[in-house]
């Protein structure tokens, strides 16, 4: 079997898991499962999808179903404007059976078990980057992409931090999104 047939059985099967967790089944929309499998295929993705499109589910079943295929727990990093929209995250990713939390949390803990998913600031990376090498992030996911130099006040350039935890990046998902604006009112 093929490592993508062996992916997209992996998918399916997350998939199903989730459907158990949380009692419906669960349907990737056009554009999710497209960037799941390029992600799959080692490709960097930039997301662009409309607002409440469910950007946050390519990473949270691309993490679960990576996770089948390998048997081995992956570590994403996700750098998020807003802790309110982490925390809101946070909260969606547990209840699809993913460990998630904050990277300062996890970089105070020191224990070495980190959650799969971790959420950050633009700024706290810029904070603890000497420490970022511990981390075995293998995706780096920058939510609201399309903001970064607003919420960061031109200060940080994320495609810099590759410095400090490049070496187990497999590939990045970039996501933005859009709103429909009624202009008739």
């Amino acid at each position: 079997m093929a490592e993508s047939d062996s992916l997209i059985l992996s998918l399916e099967a997350a998939l199903m898991d989730v459907k158990r967790l949380l009692g419906y089944e669960l349907r990737l929309k056009p554009g999710q499962r497209e960037a799941i499998d390029h992600l799959f295929n080692g490709r960097d993705v930039l997301g662009v999808l409309p607002t409440g499109y469910g950007k946050s589910l390519i990473y949270q079943m691309f993490t679960l179903a990576k996770t089948k295929a390998t048997k081995k727990a992956m570590s994403v990093l996700i750098i998020c404007p807003l802790e309110s929209i982490a925390n809101d995250q946070i909260h969606e990713a547990c209840s699809l059976g993913l460990s998630a939390g904050l990277l300062r949390e996890a970089n105070k803990n020191g224990s070495g078990n980190y959650p799969q998913l971790l959420f950050s600031s633009a700024e706290e990376i810029e904070e603890c980057k000497g420490n970022l090498k511990e981390f075995p992030f293998q995706l780096l996911v920058v939510d609201e992409s399309h903001t970064i130099e607003t919420w960061t006040g031109g200060r940080c350039n994320i495609l810099n931090y590759h410095k400090y935890f490049m070496q187990n990046i497999i590939c990045h998902l970039f996501l933005t999104s859009f709103s429909f604006v009624n202009a008739r009112g």
